[in-house]
């Protein structure tokens, strides 16, 4: 890729789809671009941890909360960018874009698997503005496109000890535009997918596919949309056959099942062998494409 991502050049694509809005979407000073960080997510949980408390006794943001909530991090490749379940997020330099979101809602983070879904749709509505091609969502938080996986989200909540209270949530997205072999492991390679694949580059702009996965994201969010209906209706699982594997830790074994529905709080539904039915809110799910 030949075009260079910075702050201004995100701004220029960015502010234009947030006029109607303005303040559900972050300011011009809340947005910081790198040309590498070990993690974007991993920047907003220090920036969050060197800060006071991002609420008074009320629920109502502090100076500092101001400040933080909406902050945009990005960066154009990550050396230890994490995925789910303890996984690696592999992104290196040339392939794509790696972005992390921070929202403090009013009350606290009630539900964090409501960011990923709500994350997932968003990532679909870009993909598809710009570039014209299906994006569809693997349970939970994996975006594909021509079967393959093309982008990884991971949410993670922020927390004080002693508090109860999940202050706020980071969105963490990493989406591959195109994939070189050579900057990523075998098993990786094997498994990824770019947006572009197979095809040209000339005149692509990071910094349009990341205004406007921003853009989708946060603007469901800001108008309490209820996403989980097109989550359903881009399900890559429904109707298949997948195999579950329960989180590490727990005395639940593989299994096979067929996935069935997305439930209306965006849990997976799955029948297995015998008939018996199980909503997933954890574990990870694997299709045979």
């Amino acid at each position: 890729m030949e075009d260079i991502l910075t702050a201004d050049s995100f701004w220029e694509e960015f502010s234009p789809l947030t006029k109607e809005r303005p303040k559900a979407f972050p300011r011009r000073e809340q947005i910081s671009v790198y040309e590498q960080l070990d993690s974007t997510n991993a920047e907003l949980l220090r920036r969050m941890e060197a800060a006071s408390a991002l609420r008074d006794v009320d629920g109502s943001l502090t100076a500092d909360g101001r400040n933080l909530h909406l902050s945009v991090v990005v960066a154009a490749s990550q050396t230890a960018g994490r995925g789910r379940v303890g996984r690696s997020f592999y992104s290196p330099e040339g392939t794509g874009i790696y972005f992390s979101l921070l929202y403090a809602p009013r009350g606290g983070v009630k539900d964090p698997a409501a960011y990923t879904v709500t994350a997932a749709v968003g990532v679909c509505r870009a993909i598809e503005a710009l570039y014209g091609v299906q994006a569809q969502i693997k349970w939970v938080n994996d975006v594909y496109v021509h079967s393959r996986k093309v982008c990884g989200i991971l949410t993670e909540g922020f927390s004080r000890p002693g508090t109860g209270i999940v202050e706020a949530a980071i969105i963490g997205i990493g989406i591959n535009i195109v994939v070189d072999e050579t900057k990523f492991p075998s098993d990786a390679a094997a498994k990824a997918g770019g947006i572009l694949d197979g095809g040209r580059i000339e005149g692509l702009s990071r910094a349009r596919l990341l205004a406007r996965a921003v853009k989708e994201t946060l603007a469901p969010l800001a108008a309490g949309e209820d996403v989980v209906p097109e989550y359903r209706r881009r399900s890559l699982l429904l109707g298949k056959k997948v195999m579950v594997s329960p989180l590490a830790g727990t005395a639940d074994e593989r299994y096979e099942a067929e996935a069935i529905a997305v439930t209306d709080d965006a849990g997976l539904l799955v029948e297995l062998a015998d008939g018996s039915r199980r909503v997933l809110r954890s574990g990870e799910v694997t299709l045979h494409l």
